[in-house]
């Protein structure tokens, strides 16, 4: 009686494992789903920030709230990268200097780079992970003098992966928009 019990459970195992091994064998082709618009545009080529767009649209905002911002130049580069795995590379070296009417001037460096992946769906980039190591300083001076502490705040323009990016892009113009949710400020691309 055991060996006749013994030999039913063996059998019953055995079909079982036939009957999954051969689910096994039939698999869906494996492709991957087809990229966005926005996604086909944005990897793949080096996109530098429009210092000058960013310049106009800081003035805009600092002024609606301090009336005394008279000018606000952006120098420098900042670039921003996808590679086909939606790895993203950020490199900052970019310099914004905002001078008041009052003899106050604002000095903010943005230094060095930030990476991680940036997965691209329809039009939002979904950051995860990075590894920031861009340096955000900001100075004051007041007529030559040091303030401290610094009397307020710029609009943030520098980003990471704590919000998603709401993203535009067209290939025809070679121009992205870059919004980081929650911030005030849409950031312009350009390649070439």
């Amino acid at each position: 009686m055991h060996s006749r019990s013994s030999t039913a459970l063996v059998a019953g195992a055995a079909a079982v494992l036939a009957t999954l091994s051969g689910c096994a064998l039939v698999t869906p082709a494996s492709t991957p789903a087809p990229r966005s618009p926005t996604a086909q545009c944005v990897i793949g080529p080096t996109w530098n920030l429009d210092t000058a767009d960013l310049g106009v649209s800081l003035l805009a905002q600092l002024q609606a709230d301090r009336p005394e911002v008279t000018a606000i130049e952006v120098t420098g580069t900042k670039t921003i990268t996808w590679d086909e795995s939606s790895f993203a590379t950020i490199d900052s070296d970019l310099t914004i200097i905002v001078t008041t009417s009052t003899g106050l001037v604002l000095t903010q460096r943005q230094t060095g780079t930030a990476e991680g992946k940036a997965y691209i769906d329809t039009e939002v980039a979904i950051p995860r992970r990075w590894t920031n190591e861009i340096e955000v300083t900001t100075t004051a001076e007041q007529d030559g003098a040091v303030v401290d502490p610094i009397p307020y705040n710029l609009p943030p323009t520098a980003f990471d992966d704590t919000v998603g990016w709401e993203l535009t892009c067209d290939a025809s113009t070679s121009t992205m928009t870059l919004h980081p949710r929650g911030d005030s400020i849409v950031q312009k691309w350009t390649t070439g």
